[in-house]
């Protein structure tokens, strides 16, 4: 697959040796049509399609740390967010979150990691945790999403064992 925003994550997970013995599963045509349709726009931004269409479902071993896995995002997504509402409503009594905002992740009911609809094909990355305030207090972590996932594969690399840098990667094909 080549992909125009995620490649860099995409040859970082397929060069790594242990790459091999990790399985990647992706979603469905019909999964990405469902989650789009309940989105503003009826359309994910292309850099996370992307990653769906690759790894959507699993991607080596990468969802166990930030898990922005289809499955995370859709049971957020089709519950309306009502999690991430009740997450900031203690900071932020009458917190409405606006429909342009794509939540990829939440972690023990105490932070979530989002993107805006609004803003582009490859969007920044945004995190906001509990004991800050509303939404107005969530810090862009990634100048875009493909960043991010870039820095989610390079973590997992190097958590078990794996160098990231080019030179020090043997290539795999799957």
């Amino acid at each position: 697959m080549k992909a125009k925003h995620i490649q860099a994550a995409i040859d970082a997970l397929e060069r790594w040796d242990g790459f091999a013995t990790e399985s990647v599963l992706p979603c469905t045509e019909q999964d990405v049509a469902v989650m789009a349709a309940r989105l503003p726009g009826g359309r994910v931004p292309e850099a996370y399609r992307e990653l769906l269409a690759y790894g959507g479902r699993k991607l080596g071993g990468v969802y166990g740390g930030v898990d922005i896995s289809y499955e995370m995002t859709w049971a957020l997504l089709s519950h309306d967010y009502r999690d991430i509402v009740a997450m900031i409503r203690p900071w932020d009594k009458a917190v409405v979150l606006p429909p342009e905002l794509f939540v990829l992740n939440e972690h023990v009911g105490s932070n979530f990691t989002f993107v805006r609809l609004d803003e582009g094909d490859d969007p920044p990355v945004y995190f906001w945790e509990e004991g800050e305030g509303g939404l107005e207090v969530a810090t862009r972590e990634h100048d875009s999403f493909s960043g991010f996932l870039l820095k989610l594969v390079e973590k997992h690399i190097r958590h078990r064992g794996g160098d990231t840098r080019p030179e020090a990667r043997t290539s795999h094909t799957r």
